[in-house]
């Protein structure tokens, strides 16, 4: 088997390094050898290892186990952050490295601060994140200092791990932090010297050990907490984290390359206003995130009030855990009982969850018109760029309400840190009707946008629209038709350089 990640071992360290980059660089996670035998031990819980032989041995094999599942692959180059989050949650402490071509420099230290078991089973961590001041010449001054809680679900393998993951963040910039540090060492009388690291360090250990700060506060209650220390300084942290998202049902649409995904997820805090999200979503494959998406939304302090009515209406004994938890069984019942289903038409099952928030008392927000259907997808090796071409159709656009986009995305190369390229055309909303007329070669079923999608996937399957066509072209052609078609047209061209 090929080699994707290498173990390197040092006396008192070992380190993980990912295969090098395009242009020769490479990320690494060093871990102390004391704490290498309870990765170990976590590792051969999680892949279900024998747990025999030497600790190295170990590793490789979890390495192993982690290639055979496919987590890690030679293709991929951060490798290496597989490492990182199993750390994180074995509560083992690492330091991050990168190799600029000419040498390694530090570029994150995590400190586990406590690690225990949520009511609904899931994994709850906490760590420091330190940023080491200057350390890879780049400055980290705005995320100095870092407080992350972590929730991740241990029943849960790749990548189902990954998106049902959320954690609540807090970053203090270096040269802020200094005021924050002389507040908490003196009223909770802590006591620290050195580096600003160090300091940070034996500070928000100490509050751990006293309670302030700590599992048994609700989640997101320590990056409150620690928000709150900072106002009484004028401090402006940054804000971070990832929200919960669940996945309550996913179905392939017969006859159809898209398939239905419905998910709720949770924004407590990243942005006014707190919402809970329910996601109607149109995706191609085994895709997490994009496609096309229809959201309704709840205020996030509604959330006692809809768990409560959805558990009566549904006759649910409440679940175990907390109030999010509730309402995530809630939202899969509706699902097992048939009220949200693949049997409903687009925005059907948006419909009903926003009767159902109505119905609590509650008033829902509807996001989300747009109809996104990926043609085609090309991987051009010669330049190593992602050739798309896709079809947006929305009926609450001001303008614009039917658009035909063709991107370049190319990638990374040695030299060139990428760039993205889209040439598009689009029409009002309004043309729908005079676009399925001229194109479509007999009367179809469904509505304007899904006889206009059947069109366009058909140009493709005749080979009117290629991944063969040069720069441009492909607009260009699309541009001629709708002229044809009678209606009126809008050019646009988009550019992204990417920086290193």
């Amino acid at each position: 088997m090929p080699i994707t990640l290498e173990i390197v071992a040092e006396p008192s360290v070992a380190e993980f390094r990912s295969l090098p980059d395009n242009a020769g660089r490479m990320g690494a996670i060093r871990v102390a050898r004391e704490d290498l035998s309870t990765l170990a031990d976590y590792l051969d819980r999680r892949f279900e290892l024998p747990g025999t032989g030497t600790v190295e041995e170990r590793l490789t094999a979890a390495i192993q186990a982690m290639a055979d599942r496919g987590e890690i692959q030679t293709r991929y180059r951060s490798n290496h952050d597989h490492i990182a989050t199993y750390c994180e949650r074995a509560g083992v402490a690492y330091n991050r490295r990168w190799f600029d071509t000419r040498r390694w420099s530090p570029t994150e230290r995590r400190t586990p601060l406590f690690r225990t078991a949520e009511p609904n089973g899931f994994l709850r961590t906490m760590s420091l994140l330190l940023y080491p001041f200057g350390g890879d010449g780049i400055n980290h001054s705005r995320l100095g200092v870092s407080l992350q809680e972590d929730f991740s679900d241990p029943a849960a393998s790749y990548p189902d791990d990954v998106y049902t993951a959320y954690s609540y963040d807090l970053s203090i910039a270096y040269e802020s932090f200094g005021p924050l540090a002389d507040l908490l060492e003196e009223r909770f009388a802590l006591r620290s010297e050195g580096h600003i690291e160090e300091r940070a360090e034996a500070i928000f250990t100490g509050l751990v050990e006293r309670g302030e700060l700590g599992s048994h506060l609700p989640p997101g209650d320590n990056r409150e907490r620690l928000a709150g220390w900072c106002r009484e300084v004028d401090i402006r942290p940054t804000w971070g984290g990832h929200n919960r998202r669940h996945e309550i049902l996913r179905a392939e649409q017969l006859g159809k390359a898209d398939g239905l995904v419905l998910e709720v997820s949770f924004w407590p805090a990243f942005w006014p206003p707190p919402v809970i999200r329910f996601t109607e979503a149109y995706r191609v494959g085994d895709l997490r995130h994009g496609g096309t998406q229809y959201e309704v939304t709840a205020p996030f302090e509604s959330m006692p009030v809809l768990v409560e009515e959805f558990e009566r209406r549904l006759r649910l004994t409440p679940a175990p855990g907390r109030t999010d938890d509730r309402l995530v069984a809630c939202f899969d019942a509706l699902a097992e009982q048939g009220h949200l289903s693949a049997g409903l038409p687009r925005q059907g099952n948006r419909a009903v969850v926003a009767e159902w928030i109505t119905a609590a008392g509650v008033t829902p927000t509807l996001r989300g018109f747009a109809r996104t259907e990926r043609l085609l997808q090309v991987h051009r090796t010669s330049t190593d760029c992602m050739y798309e071409l896709t079809l947006t159709m929305d009926s609450a656009a001001r303008d614009g309400g039917v658009s035909f986009s063709e991107k370049y995305d190319y990638l990374p190369r040695s030299g060139d840190a990428g760039r993205e390229y889209a040439y598009g055309v689009s029409t009002s909303y309004a043309s729908m009707a005079a676009l399925v007329a001229y194109f479509e070669t007999e009367p179809g079923e469904g509505d304007l946008e899904e006889r206009l999608t059947r069109c366009f996937k058909a140009l493709v399957e005749r080979g009117d629209l290629t991944a063969e066509l040069g720069l441009r072209a492909a607009r260009d052609r699309v541009t001629a038709w709708f002229t044809q078609a009678g209606v009126a047209v809008k050019p646009s061209d988009w550019a992204w350089i990417n920086s290193d």
